[in-house]
Parts: C-alpha cells; structure tokens; sequence
C-alpha cells in the first residue's frame, strides 16, 4: 500500500477524530462536575457524543448497512467488515449496551440512570431567600422562587467544602469484554 493511499484512507476519517476528541472533553467535564446537576448535564452530552463517533466512523468510512448486512462497504479496504465485527462485539458487550440503552432513555424519555446522595458535612446556617424557600434534597440544596407556577425557577446554591454529592449509575454494568469492571466506579 502507498504513502498517499494510506494518508487518503486516514483523511477520511476527520469527522471521527473531531467527534472523540468532543467525547473526551465530556469525559473530562463529567470527571470536574462539581454537583448533580453539573454531572447530569456532562453526562448526556457524554453519551450522546459517545453515540456519534459511531455515526461518524460509518460516515467517514463510506459504509452502510442493511439489517445487520453490509450494504455499502466504502472506499477503504477492510473498514466495512472491521466495522461489522466491532458492531457485533459492542452489540454483546455489558459496558456498551448500557450505554447505548442509557443513551436511548435519555434522548427520547429524558429519564436519567444517575442516582445521588447529598450530604451537609458541617453546621451551616441557611435561610430562605427573600420571596423564595429553600430546599434540600438527594441533589443538593436549591433556592426555588415562585414555586409551584410555570414561572418557578430553581438555583443550586454551593455551599462549597461543606457539602458531599455521592452519585452513581442505576444498572451499572459489571462486565466489560468479559472482565469485571465493577470495582473500577464508586459504589452508591
């Protein structure tokens, strides 16, 4: 194979490396959230993106399929098989179906696998603001103005060091490629 075969074939792949390089940037910001709704807000921009670097790589690599068949196979030799053996692996894969499971809820149900804990480590006054009530919950501590109208409008107030999020994953998978993943994330 040529140079210039080789640099065409990864040229074409440049809608892909802009997708994981957006993967990884949720990544990191999952790993700084500061609160729950920080992380939940990461983390379906996470999975989202996570879904598109697959979408891209199929695009990328000009290759499309049929019920599981290959329809297309592009302009690279081998990619569009290469491509249906990972499809087959991620399809009975614990760790990708979760995702892509937690993915499909969240996109069209808008219901979220995070679960969180919240706990005030140490004496803190609090007060309600003026017009307003406060409100402590499993994801923080929120001032809620005109509550209970369409008008209402929560805000998470920090209260810095003083405060401890636990969150987790509802049906967090165990396995990934048949090893056991499940020590690999704190436990709620």
């Amino acid at each position: 194979m040529g140079l210039f075969k080789i640099y065409k074939e990864c040229m074409q792949f440049i809608r892909t490396e802009r997708k994981i390089r957006e993967l990884n940037q949720h990544f990191n910001a999952l790993q700084t959230s500061k609160n729950v709704d920080d992380f939940e807000t990461n983390f379906a921009a996470f999975l989202a993106s996570g879904r598109s670097v697959t979408l891209a790589l199929q695009i990328d690599g000009g290759i499309s399929f049929d019920e599981g068949k290959i329809k297309n196979v592009g302009e690279v030799e081998g990619f569009a098989e290469w491509y249906q053996r990972k499809q087959q692996e991620m399809q009975t894969d614990e760790l990708c179906k979760f995702f892509k499971n937690t993915r499909d809820i969240d996109i069209h149900t808008g219901n979220t696998a995070i679960i969180s804990d919240y706990t005030i480590k140490g004496p803190v006054t609090l007060s309600a603001p003026t017009g307003g009530s406060l409100v402590i919950g499993a994801r923080g501590t929120y001032e809620i103005y005109n509550g209970g109208t369409p008008q209402e409008l929560k805000v998470q107030k920090s209260l810095g060091k003083e405060e401890i999020f636990k969150i987790g994953l509802e049906g967090a998978p165990r396995k990934h490629k048949g090893a056991d993943i499940s020590g690999r994330y704190p436990k709620h």
